[in-house]
């Protein structure tokens, strides 16, 4: 049997909360979720993104895209705009538009597989807005995003 070893001390195992500002995110993999809760499913993709440069660079975060309501779409939108380097704003919007209406966006929640233009962003840059919360349950500090715009 062969043998390994591993050192934990090496890799990082958490996410830092990032303070208050602008941050350029590189977007990786997509993986499709669902979630049930005491609210009922929730369901998107989620995206693991390094902070690209600055202070930061190399901190891990986690851009949830939900997709079960269309408000929670609406906002995935302007990330998944942002990342595909459209504006966000109305023209923006229109060119996203028709550049992807009828594109695969499907995902596969039991096995994690995300459709063609979710797989497009991987690699993709954009930049967000971060601030900083509280989570509901137990007020520990977490990662909010509150605006997405595209790398200029």
């Amino acid at each position: 049997m062969p043998r390994y070893e591993a050192d934990p001390s090496k890799v990082t195992a958490t996410f830092e909360v990032l303070e208050k500002g602008d941050y350029e995110f590189a977007f990786g993999e997509p993986k499709a979720f669902l979630r049930t809760g005491d609210k009922g499913d929730n369901y998107g993709v989620r995206y693991p993104v390094k902070v690209a440069e600055g202070p930061f660079t190399g901190k891990r975060q986690i851009v949830t895209c939900y997709i079960h309501t269309d408000d929670a779409l609406a906002f995935s939108k302007q990330t998944l705009m942002a990342a595909l380097g459209f504006d966000v704003n109305s023209e923006g919007e229109k060119a996203f538009n028709a550049k992807y209406a009828g594109s695969d966006w499907s995902i596969d929640t039991d096995t994690g597989a995300c459709g063609d233009v979710w797989r497009e962003v991987i690699g993709k840059h954009a930049v967000a807005t971060a601030d900083v919360g509280a989570n509901p349950k137990d007020g520990t500090p977490t990662q909010q995003f509150k605006k997405w715009r595209k790398v200029s």
